[in-house]
Order: C-alpha cells, then structure tokens, then sequence
C-alpha cells in the first residue's frame, strides 16, 4: 500500500488512470438519491388513518372477496372477518375503526384486480381489537473460552386487527360486452 504524506500525493493518487477504472458508476435511478425516492413516493397515501371508534358491537358482512394490504413493511391477504397480528400501529387507541388505503390487489371468485401499485379508490375497514407485546424472546450471546456471555430479552410491541369490510370490488361479476360466458350462451341457443 502506497504511503501518502502529502495533498498532492493523494490527489495524484486518486486522479490516476487505475483509480479510476474501478470506481463504478452510479446507476441512472439512485442519481437523485434519497430524497428523489422519497419525493416518487409523496403521492402514495398513508398506509391507515383514523376514521372513527366502535362503541358497541359490531357486524362483519360475510363476503366472498380478498385484499392484499400494506401494514409496516409487511403485505397480508385479508378477506371480511380476518384477525391480523401485525407491528404496533402508531397513533391509535383499542376500538378505534381505520380505513387502510394501501391495497396492491383486490379479488373476487369472478375477478381480480391489480394494481400498479396501489388499486385506485380501494380502502380496507378494520377494528384495532388489542395492542400487546408479544412473548419474550432471550438473545444470549457467548464467547467460548473467554469467560464472556450476555443475555438480553426483547418483546416487540404488536397489535391486533379486525378486518370488517373491502371496498373497491362487488362479489357479484360485473356485467361487460367482453363477458364470455355470456356470448358462448348466446351461441350455443
């Protein structure tokens, strides 16, 4: 390795025609850098806001159709009905009624719709039933022959959710010109 005392040195040093051959460039999308990923994404919603609280029992509509949703960093199926376990959603209390936007599909026994890569105007309806901490999970760390150990515990902070209904997609198929059962019917009569 070279020894470099002086500025000139290490200017010359990294000028030359061999450093610079194994510096790589920058692909064209991380050109902007953080902030340019972050202003693409100013214009996704939320993932969940605060649309009300339940006050006394409530209703889930028997449905025949799924979502899959955004909650934290993890994406989930969720039909009418499902009890989700999920990463502490901040600011929301036991009862309150969230409507969560970020929905990536939709489906029915009759369609299915995906989206690029949010569905537009789809919302999930969901009920926060608990927020716990889950069972203790011990960290123990050891170096042999060293006279070295270490245990730590951690319970991650969850919360519990209670899908009550889908919107954005009927359960019934949407009559179009393109329904092809329809036009084999047709045909066969």
């Amino acid at each position: 390795m070279r020894q470099l005392h002086t500025p000139a040195a290490a200017a010359a040093y990294s000028s030359s025609p061999d450093r610079a051959r194994k510096q790589q460039p920058t692909p064209a999308a991380h050109k902007g850098g953080p902030k340019a990923i972050v202003a693409a994404k100013e214009h996704w919603p939320s993932q969940y806001e605060e649309i009300g609280r339940i006050t006394g029992q409530y209703s889930i509509p028997r449905k025949q159709v799924f979502a899959v949703v955004e909650l934290g960093a993890t994406q989930f199926k969720v039909s009418p009905g499902d009890l989700l376990v999920t990463e502490k959603l901040r600011n929301v209390d036991v009862n309150d009624r969230i409507s969560i936007r970020r929905v990536l599909m939709l489906g029915s026994c009759h369609e299915t719709i995906i989206g690029r890569p949010l569905v537009p105007g789809a919302s999930v309806t969901a009920a926060i039933e608990e927020q716990f901490q889950d069972a203790k999970v011990l960290i123990f760390k050891k170096r042999r022959r060293k006279n070295s150990r270490r245990l730590n515990g951690h319970r991650q902070d969850l919360t519990s959710v209670r899908i009550i209904d889908i919107e954005g997609i009927t359960e019934t198929p949407q009559e179009t010109s393109g329904n092809v059962a329809a036009q084999q019917e047709a045909r066969a009569a």
